[in-house]
């Protein structure tokens, strides 16, 4: 599921504090869940045939024009 890069950056946030503080800035790392659902939403929307607006198929129907009567 998860590429190697993927784990590896997960493996690199729990080597960090979850928060810290230096003269009173606040920082803080999105928690696990958040980051696994982010990454899973990511690669849902790179596999999506609708990525770049670009039409899986499309259905038309075409009519010679000697089916018509002209």
């Amino acid at each position: 599921m998860a590429t190697d890069e993927t784990l590896d950056q997960i493996e690199e946030n729990f080597k960090n504090p979850a928060a810290a503080e230096v003269d009173g800035v606040v920082a803080r790392q999105h928690s696990l869940r958040d980051q696994i659902a982010f990454d899973r939403y990511k690669k849902t929307q790179e596999a999506s045939p609708l990525a770049g607006n670009v039409p899986g198929f499309r259905i038309s129907r075409f009519t010679p024009p000697a089916a018509t009567g002209e």
